[in-house]
């Protein structure tokens, strides 16, 4: 049991820890790592989602991603005038709904002028998308 086993701990320390953790686990070792850092939690096996205690989601990272659709558009609003810019809006694309209606966000943002990427979900995605819906993916 490891709790934020890489907290304070430089990159090529925090890269030989999980290359040890990956070693422990292909020699039959069950390794249990809680840590608030969704790049490393999706690092494991089996990923647990949890909030003020209570789980909301498990399963493997990637089936979790899938689950959410995949991917994710990330759309960048220009400025209202004042210089004031919104927060880029990430849309999972479970969320945004059929290709047609992605296909449609995409024209909605290059028309406005807005920029947009869109790029593969991850763990962080996924948290965000479960605590939106309140639903697991």
């Amino acid at each position: 049991v490891m709790d934020e086993p890489t907290a304070g701990v430089d990159a090529a320390s925090r890269e030989a820890l999980w290359a040890r953790i990956a070693e422990a686990t292909r020699e039959g070792l069950g390794v249990l790592v809680a840590t608030h850092d969704f790049d490393e939690a999706g690092r494991g096996d089996r990923l647990v989602l949890m909030r003020d205690g209570a789980v909301l989601a498990e399963g493997r990272a990637d089936e979790m991603i899938d689950a959410t659709g995949g991917w994710v558009i990330e759309v960048d609003a220009p400025t209202d005038g004042s210089g004031d810019r919104e927060e880029p809006a990430a849309v999972p694309t479970r969320s945004a709904g059929t290709r047609r209606h992605i296909d449609d966000l995409i024209e909605r943002a290059r028309t406005s002028g807005a920029s947009f990427v869109v790029r593969r979900a991850t763990v962080r995605d996924v948290y965000e998308a479960v605590i939106e819906q309140g639903a697991a993916p």
